[in-house]
């Protein structure tokens, strides 16, 4: 625990940010046999869990709710320091250091559907 404490915020939010992205990615699927598929079918037939479906819903729900919420206590922190200081090159990285929060938090909520997208092209079915 305490070299998780060590490490600066951006490496904390990037190793959160792998986890999610490995998590989802990783989430493992029910497949139920059908006798009557031919091998012509496609792999999208394939039913997911609803257990699953609904404990992926459920943290989501909250990744959703915190993810801005961490994203403008971060940003508000930053701009705070930055503003306090006095120092124009503290503003200029806390803008810069912003844009980078805001473009992470953007792409971690619109990972599942950028997932479904690129699983969609190869006809695979995502549980989410």
């Amino acid at each position: 625990m305490r070299c998780f404490m060590r490490k600066n915020i951006k490496e904390k939010f990037s190793e959160i940010f792998m986890l999610l992205v490995l998590t989802f990615i990783t989430m493992p699927c029910k497949v139920f046999a059908d006798n009557t598929t031919t091998s012509n079918e496609t792999v999208s037939n394939l039913k997911c869990d609803t257990d699953i479906i609904d404990l992926i819903h459920k943290y989501w729900k909250w990744v959703v709710f915190i993810v801005p919420l961490a994203l403008i206590v971060t940003i508000t922190i930053d701009f705070i320091k930055a503003m306090t200081s006095g120092d124009a090159d503290a503003i200029k990285k806390s803008v810069n250091n912003m844009v980078k929060r805001v473009v992470a938090a953007l792409i971690l909520i619109a990972l599942p559907w950028a997932l479904s997208v690129i699983f969609g092209w190869f006809g695979l079915q995502i549980c989410f």
